[in-house]
């Protein structure tokens, strides 16, 4: 303010010299104008084809009036163009529209005069209003009026000068006294034109204020919006109360600036609370009132929307429609592809990496300041209490919200038996009474959802196993189903073809056991302790007709647990699955029995080299037919080569049964070089058991592989029939 205040005092005293000298300039800048013009056109008058001088509007008015009879000073070339009636006809209203002109011009060159010695005199209370944000805007009216009408005089002088250049040009060009009267009234064009030459001064003057003083660059307007700016900065930092000076912040002014702030903003969001409160009174009464007609304005408003999408609708069916549609889709397209042009361009590659700098340089900072701000939090007393604070808020919050779940589970088992419910304090007999009716309920429907996603549970298990037999079926040509003509594994393969076959049954398969493999688990989790501890109990449990699959394949790996008695009971259990499907070798029963043992049960794959071909589902390399436990455990060829470390990893009574196996084939000379082999391992004779030790001793035609004194040897539990070759 303080600098407006000193420019406007230095403006109001020299204001009549500064308006003088806008006068001078303007005089000065037209005369100059006009006597350049005024000495061209004296250098081309000797040039003219007239015997005398150039024709006034008196002669040709003569002449035209007098039909040539009275052509003084006009050439002979022009009196024989003729033309009389022609020019009759043109000369009337040309002479009348410069006669009004000039009327018109006289008018508004007085007006010119007497404006700018009224500006001229007004012009200190004009600098006055500058100095003020409030009058800056006399001030403004007040410099585009005076320069306007300064602008004024020199626009006029060089039209008019012009004018009177080009009317020459004509006239001494002229062949008919058409021409001669077209080339006069071009010279008193200007004079007819001089309301427009005060717009166009207006708008010249403001094309060249903005030129020299540009809203953004200029250097008066780029002060004041400075000081606006630095106003607007203070008057904000007073409404919030952060001035730097504290002595300042408590001035009643600024305090009573604070308060009218902050009753103007209130009104603002009352008034604004208030009207969305009328309207939605408004809105409610109105469907209230017209609840069943259509009237009602939320009606009205529904149905002209669905009138939009359906007039749309219809339009999209349109030929015309879709053909647009097409064309915008197809320009998508195709601004995609330029996309990729350019992604796939130097530039794009460029433009990629600048991002990707960018991004990461953004999670650098990013990093930075979460580093800097933990470090503060935990260095800052204040930053750190607050930290602590939300801390303990959301644990507070956890833990409201586990006591809420803990109650939600609680109401979910016990109903309206629920401790907290039953002693709930603070209320009233009808509502303790309605929320153990609502507990009630929320315990029986939880009841029901629960046995429904059981019953769900089962039939989708049921669902999946009947998939997998059908598409197992039908891949081995035992079943047919087809849909649309085609096997029902082909035609989930889709287009994959025979690899899409393969992952069809894999799949089936796969959601098939996993329900089986979920059961077997519960199985072995719900055992009985005795049962569980007991390996000759669960062979009893494993040989029962009625036992499923599920069971029998947990009771094995039960047994596989078990050591050297579970070894024996689970050979047992494989005898009997031998036997009991003799029959039908590849039956699903067995298969999938081999299947789930052998995934969950990976100490039966190192239980002996039997065992382990057994349950890879070994055939006979001859016949290609699946072979019983028995036949792989009496075949020399499954002992035969037995490596060393694969000898010493097999359970203590495979151990055994492998040198019982050899010794009692009668080929002595495998039996001694396998015990060669393995006394010759240090490493591996060390790990066995004293008992496998003790066997190896013995030679191969010794009393001590008879039954009898194995069977001595391994135990007759009560009730345990050995009918293997133990």
């Amino acid at each position: 303010m303080l600098p407006r205040l000193i420019i406007g005092a230095i403006l109001v005293n020299t204001s009549f010299w500064i308006a003088a000298l806008g006068v001078d300039l303007s005089n000065v800048l037209g005369y100059s104008v006009y006597d350049l013009m005024m000495g061209i056109q004296r250098s081309l008058s000797g040039a003219s084809q007239y015997n005398t001088t150039v024709p006034t509007w008196q002669v040709i008015s003569a002449y035209v009036l007098s039909a040539g009879g009275a052509a003084v000073g006009l050439s002979a070339a022009v009196i024989a163009a003729g033309g009389f009636g022609a020019a009759l006809t043109l000369l009337i209203p040309t002479i009348l529209m410069v006669f009004l002109g000039a009327l018109a011009a006289v008018a508004i060159l007085a007006a010119r005069q007497a404006i700018i010695t009224v500006c001229i005199i007004v012009a200190p209370l004009a600098f006055v209003a500058y100095v003020l944000p409030s009058t800056e805007k006399y001030f403004e009216k007040w410099k585009d009026l005076m320069m306007t009408m300064l602008l004024m005089f020199p626009l006029f002088s060089l039209v008019f000068a012009g004018a009177q250049l080009a009317g020459l040009a004509i006239i001494q060009n002229a062949t008919s006294i058409i021409q001669i009267i077209i080339g006069m009234a071009v010279q008193v064009a200007p004079v007819v034109i001089t309301p427009m030459l005060i717009k166009f001064s207006g708008s010249l003057l403001g094309k060249v204020a903005g030129m020299i003083n540009n809203p953004n660059r200029g250097l008066v307007d780029r002060t004041r919006n400075w000081s606006k700016d630095r106003a607007a900065l203070h008057a904000a930092r007073v409404r919030a109360g952060q001035e730097r000076s504290r002595v300042f912040n408590r001035n009643p002014v600024n305090r009573a600036v604070r308060s009218r702030d902050m009753s103007r903003r209130r009104r603002e969001a009352l008034k604004s609370a208030y009207e969305a409160q009328t309207a939605n009174d408004f809105t409610e009464r109105d469907n209230r009132r017209y609840r069943n007609s259509e009237q009602s304005i939320e009606a009205m408003n529904r149905r002209n929307a669905v009138r939009k999408q359906q007039i749309e609708n219809n339009f999209g069916r349109t030929a015309v429609a879709q053909r647009l549609e097409f064309d915008k889709r197809i320009a998508d397209t195709d601004k995609q592809h330029v996309e990729n042009e350019f992604n796939a361009s130097h530039h794009g590659h460029s433009a990629d990496r600048a991002r990707r700098v960018a991004e990461r340089d953004k999670h650098r900072i990013e990093s930075e300041h979460e580093t800097s701000w933990n470090n503060a939090v935990r260095t800052t007393p204040t930053l750190l209490r607050g930290e602590l604070e939300m801390k303990a808020a959301a644990v507070k919050a956890e833990a409201a919200k586990t006591k809420l779940e803990k109650l939600h589970a609680e109401v979910a088992a016990q109903g309206d038996g629920t401790e907290y419910l039953v002693n709930l304090k603070g209320v009233s007999t009808p509502e303790h009474q309605a929320i153990l009716r609502i507990a009630r309920e929320t315990k029986t429907d939880t009841n029901e959802h629960t046995y429904a996603a059981m019953a769900k549970g089962m039939a989708e298990r049921k669902a999946k196993e009947l998939i997998a037999k059908d598409l197992s079926e039908v891949s081995k040509g035992t079943k047919t189903i087809e849909v649309e003509g085609v096997a029902i594994h082909k035609y989930a393969a889709g287009i994959m073809g025979q690899s899409g076959e393969l992952a069809v049954l894999a799949k089936a398969k796969t959601d098939s056991s996993s329900a089986l493999v979920d059961d077997i688990k519960n199985i072995k989790s719900t055992m009985d302790y005795l049962e569980s501890t007991s390996p000759f109990e669960l062979l009893k449990m494993f040989k029962q007709k009625d036992a499923t699959l599920e069971q029998r394949v947990a009771y094995a790996t039960v047994m596989v647990e078990r050591g050297g008695p579970g070894n024996v009971a689970i050979r047992q259990a494989m005898d009997f699955l031998d036997s009991e499907f003799a029959g039908n070798p590849e039956a699903d029963h067995l298969q999938y029995f081999k299947e789930l043992v052998a995934s969950m049960a990976p100490g039966a794959m190192k239980a002996g080299k039997d065992m382990e071909f057994w349950l890879t589902n070994s055939r006979d390399s001859s016949t290609n037919q699946i072979r019983s436990l028995k036949d792989l455990s009496n075949d020399l060829k499954t002992w035969n080569a037995l490596q060393v470390e694969a000898f010493a990893g097999m359970n203590m009574m495979s151990q055994l049964k492998a040198l019982r196996t050899v010794a009692r084939s009668g080929n002595v000379k495998m039996y001694d070089q396998m015990i060669a082999d393995i006394k010759l391992d240090s490493a591996s004779y060390a790990n066995l058991k004293p008992g496998v030790k003790e066997a190896m001793e013995e030679s191969a035609t010794s009393s001590y592989w008879d039954d009898a004194n194995v069977k001595a040897r391994a135990g007759n539990p009560a009730g345990f029939d050995f009918d293997n070759p133990w």
